[in-house]
């Protein structure tokens, strides 16, 4: 019988690990919206839509996002523009919000 709650523990724990993955993303978490090359521009919205607007930011450097991706903006740099921390790649969090922005264009 220990035998066997030993070699279920592992299971158990990888269970929890999964389901910790899918929980909200942090309240501060932004989906990128759209990205402009050019003019080195990121707009942002939350994942839940448009209904509380969009930032843009100019970046010296544009990073390396895209649209779809879940970001969260860094502004502990004190007056340097923020940096832009990709939490989740082609999130499906963003996919209402990407749908919503595409409808507006």
């Amino acid at each position: 019988m220990k035998r066997v709650l030993l070699l279920l523990a592992p299971l158990a724990l990888g269970a929890c690990a999964a389901t910790a993955a899918d929980s909200e993303p942090p309240e501060d978490a932004k989906c990128v919206v759209s990205v402009e090359p050019q003019m080195r521009m990121v707009t942002f919205a939350a994942p839940a839509g448009l209904a509380d607007g969009v930032t843009s930011l100019f970046f010296s450097e544009p990073p390396t996002v895209q649209p779809g991706d879940l970001v969260r903006l860094d502004t502990s740099g004190g007056g340097k523009e923020p940096a832009v921390v990709r939490l989740e790649a082609a999130s499906e969090r963003c996919t209402t919000v990407l749908h919503q922005a595409t409808g507006h264009h």
